[in-house]
């Protein structure tokens, strides 16, 4: 959810802020605080995974099998977002620090624009991680 709400105020020149009625400024915070949220929840996820491996003795050593039949079954979105979350929190994490960002203000556009390919992946990850919920209930 707040990797499509990250896209809401990409552009300068937005629907959204017409929508919404606020300046693009406004909606480069949104798009800041909506991009701590997602590294927060993201690490949250990540934690609580780790906790439930722990509570049935799979951790650390089942940690990164991709054939865990208890949790997932066979889901190999689950290393590919592992490798998504390490990409986004060294490009769009790091980089969107002022003092980074102000320093290499290219790398930090590429990987902006890039990160289309990181949404996708987490969509992907999101999705078999629902349609293995409902048929394993």
């Amino acid at each position: 959810m707040l990797t499509g709400l990250l896209l809401l105020p990409i552009s300068r020149h937005s629907v959204w802020t017409a929508v919404f009625g606020v300046s693009h400024k406004d909606m480069l915070s949104w798009h800041k605080y909506t991009g701590a949220g997602l590294v927060v929840s993201s690490f949250l996820h990540a934690i609580l995974w780790c906790v439930a491996y722990a509570q049935y003795g799979y951790f650390p050593q089942e940690l990164f099998t991709l054939m865990n039949r208890n949790f997932h079954g066979y889901n190999f979105t689950v290393p590919l977002a592992m490798i998504g979350f390490a990409v986004m929190l060294v490009c769009m994490g790091l980089l969107a620090v002022e003092p980074v960002r102000r320093a290499n203000y290219d790398l930090f556009y590429i990987a902006h624009h890039a990160s289309i390919f990181l949404f996708f992946v987490m969509l992907w990850h999101a999705v078999c991680g629902t349609i293995k919920l409902f048929f394993y209930l």
